[in-house]
């Protein structure tokens, strides 16, 4: 498990037009670059904050949680510049750029429902190249 993590240096979050506020590229961001790096924390049940959760691979352990940083602040978009993976030796979420990002882009990530599966380990060779 990590001792620390490094905030980003390369996201801002400031204002959207598609929903409050959003995070945004603070300079050129190339595909493949890590965003950020979110430790996670799982819920002991179903009532605990129901809303800005993620599911979690099953071989995890646990169903649901919450990610710090700023994960909750990512928007959707079905077409996204962003995806996220779950490193689960760290306990972490972290966020990767899809596509190349340009400077005051927002960056957007795909929305995961209960049942769906996220981007594992293992598809990042295909997907974050």
């Amino acid at each position: 498990m990590f001792t620390h993590l490094t905030p980003p240096t390369s996201i801002v979050i400031a204002p959207s037009e598609t929903h409050g506020w959003g995070i945004f590229a603070k300079e050129d961001i190339i595909s493949g670059s890590v965003l950020e790096e979110c430790p996670f924390h799982p819920f002991a049940s179903e009532e605990d904050l129901p809303q800005y959760t993620y599911f979690f691979p099953y071989e995890m352990g646990v169903s649901k949680g919450t990610c710090w940083g700023f994960a909750p602040l990512y928007n959707h978009n079905l077409d996204p510049n962003a995806g996220y993976y779950f490193n689960i030796e760290n306990s972490t979420l972290i966020f990767k750029a899809l596509k190349n990002i340009s400077q005051g882009e927002e960056i957007f990530i795909r929305y995961r429902k209960k049942g769906e599966e996220c981007l594992a380990p293992e598809h990042l060779g295909r997907i974050f190249k």
